[in-house]
């Protein structure tokens, strides 16, 4: 699972202002559905009848991704295809 925000604490019922505006910029961005938790995913999984249901947390093997989009962004080769591939992709790449 991907594109996930983070479970929500115990008496919490949505997140904090700050991080659904976070999530918001990153949506238009990108034209992502409204966001929801692994644990979210994981209590429709069960009212489907699933068991044996398993998640991990891959945030340590991913978190080199978007360092690596950005540097390669700033190559001067990439730059310029940049600019010739349209407006969402560059407003995707602005909200990096």
């Amino acid at each position: 699972v991907t594109w996930c925000h983070r479970d929500l604490e115990e008496g919490e019922s949505e997140l904090r202002p700050k991080e659904e505006r976070l999530l918001a910029r990153i949506n238009r961005a990108y034209y992502l559905p409204r966001w929801c938790s692994v644990q979210d995913y994981v209590d429709l999984l069960k009212a489907q009848g699933m068991t044996d249901i398993r998640r991990e947390d891959w945030t340590a093997e991913i978190s080199a991704f978007w360092p690596a989009v950005i540097r390669s962004s700033l190559k001067p080769r990439n730059f310029v295809a940049l600019l010739g591939s349209g407006m969402s992709t560059i407003r995707g790449a602005l909200a990096m």
